[in-house]
């Protein structure tokens, strides 16, 4: 893994900035794929991201986020909606589930 990174920093350098900012839509990207096929069937699921997603975004857009010393807040939305999605997840999954008898 550390191979994998230094190799990652070297390659990243070397690429024209262009393509170095479009990366950065990757990881949303991701998370939209894995939202996508988590909820399939579950609009309750898919809906909760969503409005966890919205309100990560108006938190950046309001400038909420400004105690945070790094230039990019958008990394927040991601983190937001995805811990937030599986929070939900695991809190329906507990009402759902049957209770085991001892």
């Amino acid at each position: 893994l550390t191979i994998a990174c230094i190799c990652g920093s070297a390659l990243l350098s070397r690429l024209p900035q262009g393509v170095v900012s479009i990366l950065g839509y990757v990881l949303p990207s991701l998370h939209a794929a894995l939202l996508a096929r988590m909820t399939k069937g579950q609009p309750k699921m898919l809906i909760s991201g969503i409005v966890l997603a919205f309100v990560g975004w108006m938190m950046v857009k309001l400038d909420l986020l400004n105690w945070i010393p790094l230039a990019s807040k958008t990394w927040v939305v991601t983190l937001l909606a995805v811990f937030g999605s599986m929070l939900y997840a695991r809190i329906t999954y507990r009402k759902k589930a049957p209770k085991e008898s001892v």
